[in-house]
């Protein structure tokens, strides 16, 4: 669909605009100020029916309008939305990419999105509130409004008629250990009637059983994704449908005879005759001389408290070495990370095929390149640590990464204060502290020249700005009122500061590194304190990014 033409509902159609209002400027030049997610909401409130399904409804819709050519995004950003329920982060998210979308960060005729459509996780249940969290290259950007789901009892149905047909093309396999197991199953729905009181949101599912005993999750979807509108005469059947068997890591308990069930509004309509599983022996496999290579693209990132990372951190290659392992295409690889040595979580699970690799063919030996992302949701102090990458050929660890050091550092509302900038721990600390604020208008103004009038205020917000006991200062330029007033009376009454010979203490002019180290030790000598053990170039004047970080130092020690 064209991004000018917005799907059209015949209800009242909610629209909202979110605009990001920080300029988030990243350490990789990617700058998202422009930015612009619309979300549509075609219903505020919806009622489903403990039968029913919202698979694949428009639930929430959105475009993206980059705004810019400037944003130092690629058509490979990535995009990726998070589903929240009733405040709860869900953990269940959509990755694409900008051109999936339509978009060309370069082009300025296509740097607005096609319309994304997105509906609630058919794996949590749906009564409640829902929205989501709208990620580019990592970076939060966007919240929708919410939509109500509310769930009710299902009414009675009528599934006396209803006709289930299924052709199995193969009846018979014979697998290898650890080899993964991928089947086709034929089969087609036909309701007969339509007297059977069920919706095109009725759930449909489709459950796996091995020796007459439940094997992995259902597959869910509702009546209209497989093409019935159950009210509709003419749109009462399926056509022909094939679910896979899709199993990783076959062992001896997956032999048996798998047979498939349907069920609709959660009564069994129909199950298959049993495909027969065979799993072989296990053969002689040799993987000691299997060699892994890791490329850690960066081994430290910084993390702003409740974002996200998708980006790829690290790249792999697996090469066999040799055609005598006795491996075959389909024996698995998985990617596990790990983190200060404890697992975390399980990226991925794909065979040697599946990265390009034929075990037999002396020409195929190496892998593609395998791009791995931490997939950190809403960062926080529990993912905080040295991230590594473990990799398992046939569940033996055949590699593991040099480590990647996570920080998840807390949110300061400076936009000119970057994650990756060399002072933003220094400015977090003394925001925190509230030894220093910003300038104005959001900003920090890191690279500011530090004046006397500033330190001033820094020694007495040490102090937790203390009662004065005398009377002030004399100096002609200190006007009483000015925000560094009480500041310069204080430090002037303790010792710590001085002025010049003409009656001024000159609270606009810079002050120097060396002056600065003065100062701080004098402060150090007036809190019964060591005096700070420093290493900077004297010369020149300080500037704000400096003095944090002289403060931080100084205050850790």
């Amino acid at each position: 669909m064209k991004h000018g033409l917005l799907f059209l509902v015949s209800c009242i159609v909610l629209v909202t605009t979110l605009v990001l209002t920080e300029n988030v400027l990243a350490a990789d030049g990617i700058n998202l100020d422009s930015v612009e997610v619309t979300f549509q909401i075609p219903e505020t409130e919806i009622t489903v029916t403990e039968a029913e399904t919202l698979f694949q409804a428009r639930v929430i819709e959105f475009t993206i309008d980059l705004g810019s050519t400037d944003t130092g995004l690629t058509a490979d950003s990535e995009i990726a939305t998070v589903w929240y329920n009733n405040g709860a982060n869900t953990s269940v998210s959509t990755h694409s990419t900008l051109g999936n979308f339509g978009v060309d960060p370069a082009d300025a005729t296509k740097l607005v999105s096609n319309l994304w459509a997105h509906s609630p996780p058919s794996s949590f249940p749906y009564r409640g509130y829902w929205y989501v969290h709208v990620y580019i290259a990592g970076q939060f950007v966007a919240a929708s409004e919410q939509v109500r789901i509310n769930v009710i009892p299902a009414p009675p149905f009528n599934l006396e008629n209803i006709r289930v047909l299924f052709n199995i093309p193969n009846d018979e396999l014979a697998l290898m250990p650890a080899q993964p197991l991928h089947n086709k199953i034929e089969y087609m729905i036909d309701l007969v009637s339509t007297n059977t009181g069920l919706t095109p949101r009725t759930r449909v599912e489709l459950q796996w059983y091995i020796n007459r005993v439940p094997m992995g999750s259902p597959i869910t979807y509702s009546l209209h994704s497989a093409d019935i509108i159950p009210t509709n005469p003419h749109r009462l059947s399926t056509p022909l449908r094939e679910p896979s068997i899709s199993f990783w890591n076959i062992d001896t308990q997956h032999a048996g005879d798998w047979t498939l069930r349907i069920y609709i509004a959660g009564q069994l309509i129909g199950e298959s005759d049993p495909i027969r599983v065979n799993v072989l022996p296990v053969s002689t496999r040799n993987v000691d001389a299997v060699e892994v290579s890791f490329n850690v693209l960066s081994d430290t990132i910084f993390l702003v408290n409740d974002e996200s990372q998708f980006s790829p951190v690290i790249e792999t290659t697996i090469d066999l070495m040799s055609t005598e392992t006795g491996l075959s295409s389909f024996s698995t690889v998985r990617l596990d990370w790990v983190v200060d040595g404890e697992f975390y979580q399980e990226f991925d699970i794909r065979s040697l095929r599946d990265y390009g690799i034929d075990p037999f063919d002396s020409g195929r030996l190496i892998s593609d390149a395998i791009s791995s992302s931490l997939r950190i949701f809403s960062a926080d102090e529990q993912h905080e640590g040295n991230w590594t990458l473990r990799i398992y050929l046939e569940n033996r660890l055949i590699g593991e990464s040099d480590p990647i050091r996570v920080h998840v550092v807390p949110r300061i509302p400076f936009f000119d204060v970057a994650v990756a900038d060399w002072f933003h721990r220094d400015v977090v600390f003394v925001y925190q502290h509230g030894l220093m604020v910003g300038v104005a208008d959001g900003r920090f103004s890191p690279y500011s020249p530090v004046t006397r009038g500033m330190v001033a205020q820094v020694l007495f917000n040490m102090q937790e700005e203390p009662t004065i006991a005398g009377a002030g200062t004399s100096f002609s330029d200190v006007a009483s009122g000015r925000w560094y007033a009480e500041a310069v009376a204080w430090a002037y009454e303790n010792g710590l500061v001085s002025g010049f010979g003409d009656g001024t203490f000159r609270p606009s002019q810079y002050i120097t590194r060396e002056h600065l180290t003065l100062l701080l030790g004098n402060y150090a000598r007036f809190a019964g304190a060591a005096p700070p053990t420093l290493q900077l170039d004297p010369l020149g004047n300080a500037i704000r990014a400096e003095l944090a970080a002289m403060l931080r130092n100084f205050l850790s020690e």
